[in-house]
């Protein structure tokens, strides 16, 4: 659903770990700093869209007792779509790495081969040499614009494998957490 923001995403992820069921303390637990009252407005936001429900009141040893909130059935569909979005998300495809492999090596054939013709071009200093050597430049300068342009793309799939990793380190630590909880 793309009308969630990431705090309702992961509420709903919280909730979704936690059996479809959770209070607000172990809400906030799970996800990390945010207030009450932000917690409770978010959770408000959830439930009129129709993807969670107030079921009742917990005392967690607090002067007031903790809201419980449920997933729906519509709530429980999206929790799993985001799981399988941030599965699909963590990491670069196959098909990504192949073609990088190929455009590497087209390049390195390209560059191998300028670099004869240039090797050529220097021993054999004739009168058209310099049409020649406009050429290979021309050559070259196009190769030196493709390997840039991997460059920004190497670039951009790194710092999407980073934003994956630490969506991953996001995720263990709310595992550990979760088993924690489940061996009190």
């Amino acid at each position: 659903m793309e009308q969630l923001n990431d705090t309702q995403r992961e509420i709903l992820s919280a909730l979704d770990d936690r059996g479809g069921r959770g209070n607000t303390s172990d809400i906030k637990s799970m996800i990390g700093e945010m207030t009450t009252s932000n917690l409770g407005k978010q959770a408000r936001s959830l439930a009129e869209l129709g993807l969670i429900e107030k079921v009742g009141e917990e005392h967690v040893g607090a002067p007031i007792p903790a809201n419980v909130y449920a997933l729906t059935e519509e709530g429980e569909r999206v929790a799993r779509d985001l799981d399988d979005q941030t599965e699909v998300r963590v990491g670069v495809s196959e098909e990504d790495v192949a073609d990088l492999r190929h455009e590497v090596s087209d390049l390195s054939t390209a560059l191998s081969h300028l670099h004869g013709r240039v090797d050529h071009l220097a021993d054999e200093q004739d009168s058209d040499g310099g049409d020649q050597l406009s050429m290979v430049v021309e050559d070259l300068d196009e190769a030196v614009s493709r390997l840039s342009t991997l460059e920004e793309r190497t670039s951009a799939l790194e710092s999407e494998v980073e934003s994956h990793s630490q969506a991953l380190e996001t995720l263990n630590e709310r595992t550990i957490r979760l088993r924690e909880m489940i061996d009190e």
